[in-house]
């Protein structure tokens, strides 16, 4: 309750004093929200000027959730620290610490505690959580929920969720949706993306596992580079909605990108596409389109590598190539999406894997021998 939360923190002057700087978060960084979401304005000023909720309340009703369904308060705070926003796992620390807080301040933290899990009928089933580790403040860092260990990252931190020493990703989330975010760069854990031209939105789902988004009524030249200038390979499962893929040698030309890309489209039937566009909105069939089946549930399996002066694409083992046009020795390796289209990459590879060179994808037929006249690329296809 509020009361028994207020008891709690004023036996605890510093546990009251990181209850205020949550909840000045909370109310203060663009774009936070809170754990318990009835703590909805006017409870928090829509502006972040006054707080018109007391810490005590603000700490129970996190605390509450916990009580109520930890399982989603974990979801919740892990995915919206995966959005930038870490506050909500300050927020889940702060209350598991209320619900593992004795009111007497001479008494130390418990280390199991009881929580809930809410049903699907509604009904709130009851869970222990074990193992619960506190910080020099007293504010829970580590505890164990069915069998996984879990650690909560410090807001400065950038507060990121760790079960059993891995970070909590999209993946491991059944409610998560990352946001896709509009930006010049977008990191995770071992790459950094950059924009390459246009005004593409990107949402970083796990290492190697990307969604890049196409601005509606843009260019349709949205690209992102994922690598080094002089890499020349890339690889990855895709899906796409209209048309996109993978590209190499990319750089930013005047009103497009450019570079060479294999690209799939979603007509009927679909086809590959292996492509150069001139930085000026406008392309060529580099090789003829090739038919391809269905794609599986999980996406195609796309890569291109240059070689010398040869371009070779497979998508699900069907293959094209093509010499490098004249003028397209350097750039970097690039996720291209069509205008109003999206692209979603997983199993991401840049550079030549050794795998790949101990093996050759099936071919079901090359392009036929010289390229299609020019025409705006990739919007034609």
């Amino acid at each position: 309750s509020e009361a028994a939360a207020a008891r709690v923190l004023t036996a605890r002057p510093s546990l009251r004093a990181r209850v205020d700087r949550a909840l000045a978060r909370a109310v203060s960084v663009p774009g936070a929200e809170r754990l318990a979401l009835d703590m909805a304005p006017p409870a928090l000023d829509a502006e972040g000027v006054s707080l018109r909720i007391a810490p005590a309340a603000f700490v129970a009703r996190a605390a509450r959730l916990v009580a109520i369904d930890v399982p989603r308060a974990i979801d919740l705070a892990a995915t919206r620290a995966l959005g930038g926003h870490p506050e909500l796992v300050e927020q889940l620390a702060l209350g598991l610490t209320l619900l593992a807080t004795p009111a007497d301040a001479a008494q130390p933290a418990l280390t199991r505690l009881r929580a809930g899990v809410t049903r699907d009928d509604g009904s709130v089933a009851p869970v222990e959580v074990t193992d619960v580790r506190v910080d020099g403040a007293g504010v829970v860092e580590a505890f164990t929920l069915a069998g996984a260990h879990y650690q909560l990252g410090r807001p400065s931190e950038a507060a990121a969720i760790l079960r059993d020493g891995k970070p909590l990703g999209p993946a491991s989330l059944p409610r998560a949706r990352v946001a896709r975010v509009a930006g010049e760069r977008w990191s995770d854990a071992t790459r950094t993306y950059l924009r390459l031209f246009g005004a593409p939105r990107v949402a970083l789902l796990e290492e190697g596992h990307l969604e890049v988004a196409s601005e509606p009524g843009g260019s349709g030249f949205d690209a992102v580079g994922c690598g080094d200038a002089g890499v020349d390979a890339i690889e990855g499962v895709v899906q796409v909605s209209e048309a996109g893929g993978l590209g190499l040698r990319g750089t930013a030309g005047t009103t497009s990108w450019r570079g060479v890309a294999l690209f799939v489209d979603t007509a009927t039937p679909p086809r590959v596409h292996l492509v150069a566009v001139d930085g000026q909105s406008q392309g060529w069939e580099l090789a003829h389109p090739l038919e391809l089946a269905a794609a599986s549930a999980e996406g195609r399996h796309l890569r291109l590598a240059i070689r010398g002066a040869a371009i070779e694409g497979t998508a699900d083992g069907v293959r094209l190539t093509a010499a490098v046009p004249a003028g397209y020795a350097q750039g970097v390796p690039f996720v291209a999406a069509k205008d109003r289209g999206e692209v979603e990459v997983s199993h991401l590879v840049v550079g030549a894997p050794a795998s790949a060179k101990k093996s050759t994808p099936k071919s079901s037929g090359s392009a036929k021998k010289g390229a299609a006249p020019r025409h705006p690329a990739p919007k034609s296809h």
